[in-house]
């Protein structure tokens, strides 16, 4: 460095009034003393800086498209297998319902079947009992006439043997022994009958 050089050097820092520079002089001052130091170096990193910078700017742009273009495939893709699944779903439901619904019609329909062939065999059973009660009924009322004429028969073979046994009495004078041996006759042969 020359002599001149670090002259101009003392003077830029105040002016001939001893008033520091603006930035904009300083600025330029400074540009003045990195070419002196630096020369073509400066300039040369200075550019390789911009383009560096030019090119990482580039790069992350088009990184920051990439990634946001495979983050939207990726939220298309889910939302599509997302209302697949939920079409598969709402179709499987819906398949399973009328499916379910079918068999629970069918089943109404047994239901009903049955109902109604309970109801006819309780109706069968109403007609059989009345049948068998009316049978039963003339069977009862005919056993009840046999013996009411069994009775009546009995009754009057009684009647008939104590007119005969009170007539030949009568005739023959019995007497009070005999009488009493024939009224116990007719009591045994009256209580072996009711037996």
């Amino acid at each position: 460095m020359s002599s001149n050089e670090t002259g101009d050097l003392t003077l830029s820092k105040t002016d001939d009034n001893g008033q520091q520079p603006s930035p904009e002089e300083a600025g330029a001052e400074l540009n003045k003393i990195r070419s002196i130091l630096f020369g073509d170096a400066y300039r040369e990193l200075r550019d390789d800086y911009s383009q560096l910078r030019i090119e990482i700017e580039k790069r992350f742009t088009t990184l920051e498209k990439s990634l946001s273009d495979r983050l939207d495939s990726q939220i298309d893709s889910v939302r599509e297998d997302a209302e697949s699944s939920h079409n598969l779903l709402t179709a499987k439901i819906e398949s399973e319902s009328r499916t379910h619904g079918a068999g629970l019609d069918a089943l109404e329909d047994k239901l009903r079947e049955s109902e109604k062939r309970l109801q006819e065999s309780l109706e069968l059973l109403g007609q059989e009992q009345t049948e068998k009660a009316g049978s039963l009924n003339g069977l009862i009322e005919e056993t009840a006439g046999k013996i009411r004429a069994e009775q009546s028969a009995v009754q009057q073979a009684l009647t008939e043997r104590l007119d005969h046994a009170v007539s030949g009495l009568s005739e023959a004078k019995t007497d009070r022994n005999q009488l009493a041996a024939l009224f116990e006759g007719i009591a045994r042969t009256l209580r072996a009958d009711s037996e």
